[in-house]
């Protein structure tokens, strides 16, 4: 006869209740697929120049867009140009960047309530994630960023506490009574055979825990029977009925959009926002499961509506998790790679509408040795962010965490500018706008390309959100490799200048 399995972690995860049975088996996480990614996603390092100085290999033709190409970069500190024209001197005003605005979608499952081998002292992975977050928005270079803040998962309203019958959850069902019993070491609740892998008749049976040791939960109606330190065969008593902290309600997550799209907090401006942002951090406790897909949905369509509203800003969401979907997947989803591929069909969507998504993973190294770092990879490269984050709970999570987060910071999304107002009296020619980067005492401009596919990976450039010859630009966005020159620099500045024809790339 099968033996026991530990009962009261069947109340910290429910759905994937993994327990001991028999003795002493060490719980791996059970993670099969997990995302993995560096410190430098969103874009570190130097990368292709994009800028720097002289205009070697060709003339930039002001407001020319056809022909061979050019030089990517020609000097403008006031010397003479690549044709032996004097350089022109227009108003140069340091570039604003487009405000950022995030709305974080924070995992607050039971199982961030696991304890951390970091070796710096944190309690669990909640409490070291809860640190980093106050780091950072406690942190003078948060000044002027927008967050907003909600968590997963939402559960459904009035759900009783525990139950006897399935009737007792209502929409919340089914009642946890039945457990496939044809798996070792794992509990798995089902309400019928069909629900259990493998299944074979009689697999889903009530359980009940043990008489003489309550922690552990077996098949109800039998002797419970384990094995001593020596291995010896030893009775626990009958088995017997579950009590009520056991027999919770297992449809308690909620999958509707709504409980994710309305923030905890909503999006407002550090420092201001900070303490408000702080005590709902302090008031979440962890509990149930992972509805990964719900979550970024409901994310998702908040911040495309807060940018719709807030034009002028840039809005991204931040997933941040330490598991992958254990609720709210498609009736058709039956593996972890599929429900994975619907949470990053979900960022693609967000992409899309305008919104990227970050995603930091918070785990041990058994999920990154068997799952690295496949699934959260693919959520935000289709979220338009490329690479996860991840946090390895073995080393500092407060630090590694925070280390994500400035990361998001730095990158403010691609170096998007606004244009800035010309002097007064006077009128906005767009084909009179230059950008120039200074670093280290030395002033290099970035030429002009037509628009994003334009880019070249290596010479970078600029490019308007739209078309003059269409409709009229209200930011100035970077190439991707200028960009990562721009945030590899330590002294950095971006100025834009009105008044001297563009200097463009020649195609």
């Amino acid at each position: 006869m099968r033996s026991r399995i530990r009962a009261r972690a069947l109340v910290a995860a429910l759905v994937w209740l993994g327990a001991a049975a028999c003795g002493s088996k060490d719980d791996d996480g059970g993670g099969a697929i997990v995302g993995s990614g560096t410190s430098d996603s969103g874009g570190s390092g130097v990368g292709g120049a994009g800028v720097g100085n002289g205009g070697a290999g060709g003339t930039a033709v002001p407001g020319a867009m056809g022909g061979a190409p050019p030089g990517p970069v020609v000097n403008v500190s006031g010397s003479t140009g690549t044709g032996g024209e004097k350089t022109c001197t227009g108003e140069t005003t340091t570039a604003m960047r487009v405000p950022l605005d995030l709305y974080l979608m924070l995992d607050s499952s039971g199982s961030m309530l696991e304890a951390t081998d970091d070796g710096v002292g944190s309690a669990d992975k909640w409490t070291a994630v809860k640190d980093a977050l106050r780091a950072f928005l406690s942190d003078d270079g948060s000044s002027g960023m927008g967050v907003g803040l909600q968590f997963f998962p939402q559960l459904k309203e009035n759900v009783p506490e525990s139950c006897s019958s399935d009737a007792d959850c209502g929409d919340a069902a089914p009642c946890l009574l039945r457990l496939c019993w044809n798996i070792v070491d794992v509990a798995v609740p089902c309400v019928q055979d069909a629900d259990c892998p493998d299944a074979e008749p009689g697999s889903c049976v009530a359980f009940g825990i043990c008489e003489d040791d309550d922690q552990y939960v077996c098949s109800l109606g039998n002797e419970c029977i384990a094995r001593d330190e020596r291995g010896n065969l030893v009775s626990l008593g009958d088995c017997l009925p579950p009590p009520p902290d056991i027999t919770r309600c297992l449809g308690v997550t909620s999958c509707e959009l709504p409980p994710y799209a309305t923030p905890e907090v909503p999006i407002g401006e550090l420092p201001a926002a900070r303490g408000v942002l702080l005590e709902a951090l302090d008031a979440r406790m962890p509990q149930g499961n992972t509805p990964t897909r719900a979550a970024l949905a409901g994310a998702v369509e908040h911040a495309v509506a807060f940018a719709e509203a807030n034009p002028e800003h840039e809005v991204a969401v931040v997933l941040a998790t330490d598991g992958f979907p254990t609720e709210c997947v498609g009736e058709d989803v039956v593996t972890l790679e599929q429900a994975v591929l619907e949470v990053a069909e979900v960022a693609e969507a967000g992409l899309r509408a305008g919104v990227r998504t970050f995603a930091i993973g918070v785990f041990g190294p058994y999920d990154i040795l068997v799952g690295a770092p496949v699934g959260l990879d693919w959520i935000a490269d289709a979220g338009g962010t490329d690479r996860a984050f991840i946090v390895d709970t073995s080393r500092d999570v407060t630090m590694q965490f925070l280390d994500a987060l400035n990361a998001i910071r730095g990158a403010r999304l691609g170096c998007e500018f606004t244009i800035p107002d010309p002097p007064s009296g006077k009128m906005l020619d767009y084909g009179y706008v230059n950008v120039d980067f200074t670093s280290g005492g030395t002033t290099t401009r970035l030429l002009r390309v037509r628009d994003e596919d334009a880019c070249d990976p290596a010479s970078g450039g600029w490019y308007y959100d739209v078309d003059p010859a269409v409709g009229e630009p209200s930011r100035i966005n970077v190439c991707p490799s200028s960009c990562r020159t721009f945030q590899a620099a330590n002294d950095g500045s971006v100025q834009i200048e009105l008044g001297c024809a563009t200097q463009t790339v020649i195609e």
